[in-house]
């Protein structure tokens, strides 16, 4: 973070606003006030809030193709009153949790519980379009699935097909 600031800092330094470092410094003051406040929430609570978290962020998804702001050709933000929010970032926390959750359980049904509450926010992100953001949700399904302790044997064949089906999806 304060590498970021610094860099933010030289870059803004020739035009002499300094507006965005500012914003910045908000925004970081923000997140360790929220990095404190989730360090001090109980596990149970956690544990509670997964499903609902993971389907808002999935109801963000599907509102931000109707109702989100075109950037470029893209329909991926929320604007409210000059904020902008990306509801595919709420999405990779929700994922995140989600998943570490489905994979307590160390069976075939959990992969695929797991490999369906991956694709749900995928696709409705292909359709933002944002293929970075949708290759990073598989990343991390990927990376949940490899430490669960499932079967390297189902592992392996998931990733042997993943890596086969990516020449066929290129051309579509």
């Amino acid at each position: 973070m304060i590498f970021g600031l610094l860099n933010l800092y030289s870059v803004l330094r020739p035009t002499g606003n300094f507006d965005f470092f500012y914003k910045q410094i908000v925004w970081d003051l923000i997140g360790f006030l929220v990095i404190f406040l989730v360090y001090l929430v109980k596990e149970s609570f956690i544990r509670k809030v997964i499903l609902p978290l993971y389907l808002i962020s999935t109801i963000l998804l599907i509102g931000v193709l109707f109702f989100g702001t075109r950037v470029g050709g893209s329909v991926r933000w929320y604007r409210f009153a000059g904020i902008s929010f990306q509801p595919s970032e709420l999405s990779k926390l929700s994922l995140i949790l989600i998943l570490a959750y489905t994979f307590t359980n160390k069976s075939f049904k959990s992969f695929l519980i797991s490999a369906i509450l991956t694709l749900i926010p995928v696709l409705l992100i292909l359709k933002e379009p944002d293929l970075g953001v949708s290759v990073l949700h598989i990343f991390i399904w990927s990376i949940l699935l490899v430490f669960s302790g499932i079967s390297f044997r189902i592992i392996a064949v998931v990733f042997g097909s993943m890596a086969g089906t990516i020449p066929i999806l290129y051309f579509f």
